[in-house]
């Protein structure tokens, strides 16, 4: 999972319909590691295909557990001074994306919109390092 944050320090995040809740959630872009690329690879890859941004500043932050289909270990990243370039999602993907401040994100927090458990360790573990 990446947490994107732009130059404007903006919080990139997405919206995206989960069959497994069988809604739209809002979270950071996650996937599974491809074997031919590397973490940080695949972090940029990830952030591009979903996002629209890109970054060269990869920060890891840490990793947790994720029990949605099986225990997997999720490894979490941060990428700092996003910027936005144009890609096309594959017609099957229903995303949206946003950016907010700080503050506005902190608010989708306190007003329960963020139900993912991975995309607020990742917050957290940013505030906590001090990234955000």
């Amino acid at each position: 999972m990446v947490l994107p944050i732009t130059k404007n320090w903006e919080i990139v995040y997405i919206k995206e319909f989960r069959y497994w809740v069988e809604d739209f959630i809002i979270w950071f872009p996650v996937w599974i590691q491809e074997n031919n690329l590397t973490q940080i690879e695949n972090t940029k890859k990830e952030l591009e295909e979903e996002t629209w941004y890109k970054s060269n500043e990869i920060i890891y932050l840490g990793e947790t557990i994720s029990w949605n289909y099986e225990d997997t270990i999720i490894k979490l990243y941060f990428a700092k001074n996003c910027e936005e370039w144009i890609q096309d999602l594959e017609t099957w993907e229903v995303i949206e994306v946003f950016n907010t401040n700080l503050k506005n994100f902190e608010n989708i927090i306190l007003w329960k919109n963020l139900i993912c458990p991975l995309s607020m360790t990742a917050f957290t573990l940013a505030r906590l390092k001090w990234l955000i």
